[in-house]
């Protein structure tokens, strides 16, 4: 019974912004139909000593809008000279710089840092939002009474209920 095939074809031309030349992978069907994997597959591009990863991205070529677009852009490097990036169809690729410096969001500890950085938002907010209700509530008496203790709050009313007045005419 006769197997697909895979055909790969490098371009002879350079497109603004590619940094390899690019290739074009098809999948064939034993009927000689083009096809799609049906999972994930790694690309790879050998590159000069100079190339970034981090500014690097496997892309493909969008023929629905004719533009490049960046499908992978955290790229593995299995060796010095090679940059590989994970896609799910097949088509034209190449390796597009990014302009981004993108090793943030390539970074593993990243996703960690972010969960570190929402739970510490949520608990500033959480204790921003105890002092101001502690301190309104503190105006009101049932409050007080919790807050002063029950010592404290029966001479803050005895202090409020017994304020001295002064006879200016018998202290003449």
């Amino acid at each position: 019974e006769p197997q697909g095939a895979l055909q790969v074809s490098l371009s002879t031309e350079e497109s603004p912004g590619e940094i390899s030349r690019t290739v074009q992978v098809v999948l064939l069907d034993s009927f000689g139909f083009e096809i799609q994997p049906e999972n994930d597959i790694e690309i790879c591009f050998q590159v000069t000593s100079d190339t970034k990863k981090d500014e690097t991205c496997l892309g493909f070529f969008n023929t629905e809008n004719q533009q490049w677009e960046c499908e992978d852009e955290c790229l593995s490097e299995p060796n010095k000279n090679t940059l590989c990036g994970q896609t799910d169809h097949l088509t034209n690729f190449g390796l597009l710089l990014t302009g981004s410096g993108g090793a943030d969001k390539c970074d593993s500890a990243g996703g960690i840092d972010q969960i570190i950085l929402y739970l510490s938002i949520a608990f500033a907010a959480c204790a921003i939002m105890a002092i101001i209700f502690i301190a309104l509530s503190s105006y009101t008496p049932p409050m007080r009474a919790i807050i002063l203790g029950a010592e404290a709050n029966r001479i803050a009313k005895l202090r409020n209920s017994s304020s001295p007045t002064v006879d200016m005419q018998s202290a003449q």
